[in-house]
């Protein structure tokens, strides 16, 4: 998958360390990994006041079957044949959409109360893997009151 220059615009600088944290809701995570006989997953959680959060997507590596899940369900076209995963997740507002190797796509719409947009924390586990995370800037100034500008 190739990003289109537009977006490179739009980031800020790349996150380093710990906490694995999308603020207000804006951001943009590339994650990459091997897959091997170890389970592996990667989820994204909206930090909405509670300890735990809530879960937003959850992308699993079952090695007992060979296959990727996306919140439970098989991810299609994600054969047994696979040697690595890259995800890639674009945050706008109240918008997720979601890129699995370079040819899965999904989108999810997600709510909450109150005018300004909750951080979201990113959650990975097992084998080594490659985690980038930036900050970007809303597309639209007025992206979460539905107002035209």
């Amino acid at each position: 998958m190739r990003v289109l220059p537009a977006v490179e615009q739009l980031r800020g600088a790349e996150q380093a360390g710990t906490p694995r944290i999308v603020r207000d809701c804006c951001g943009e995570v590339q994650f990459k990994a091997p897959l091997s006989n170890e389970p592996l997953t990667f989820s994204l959680r909206l930090q909405d006041g509670n300890s735990s959060g809530k879960d937003l997507i959850g992308i699993e590596w079952k090695p007992q079957e060979k296959k990727l899940f996306l919140d439970g369900e098989e991810i299609p076209g994600a054969d047994s044949g696979l040697k690595s995963v890259e995800i890639n997740s674009y945050i706008d507002g109240s918008v997720v959409e979601l890129f699995v190797n370079g040819g899965f796509a999904y989108t999810r719409r997600f709510y909450y109360p109150g005018a300004k947009a909750p951080d979201i924390r990113v959650e990975t586990s097992g084998p080594a893997t490659d985690l980038k995370i930036w900050q970007m800037k809303p597309i639209s100034p007025d992206r979460l009151s539905g107002k035209s500008v």
